[in-house]
C-alpha cells in the first residue's frame, strides 16, 4: 500500500481525506487538495449504493472500518 502523500508524492502521508480517501502530509497539502482542481470538501459521504456485482474487498473493509 502506497503511504505517500497523494498531493506532492514526496512525503509519507500523515493524515487522510474522510471524503476521498486520498493521503496527505501536511496542513498544505490538505489545503492544496481541498482547492485543487478535483476540490473535494472533505465530508465522508452517509452512504452509497454498489451493485453486487461491483462490490470488492475493499468496499468490505471500508464499511467493516467505519462500524
Amino acid at each position: 500500500m502506497d503511504r505517500k502523500c497523494g498531493t506532492c508524492k514526496i512525503q509519507d502521508s500523515k493524515y487522510t481525506c474522510p471524503g476521498c480517501g486520498i493521503r496527505s502530509c501536511s496542513l498544505e497539502c490538505v489545503k492544496s487538495h481541498k482547492s485543487g482542481i478535483d476540490a473535494c470538501d472533505g465530508v465522508r459521504k452517509k452512504s452509497t449504493y454498489i451493485p453486487l456485482e461491483r462490490f470488492t474487498d475493499d468496499d468490505f473493509e471500508k464499511g467493516r472500518k467505519t462500524l
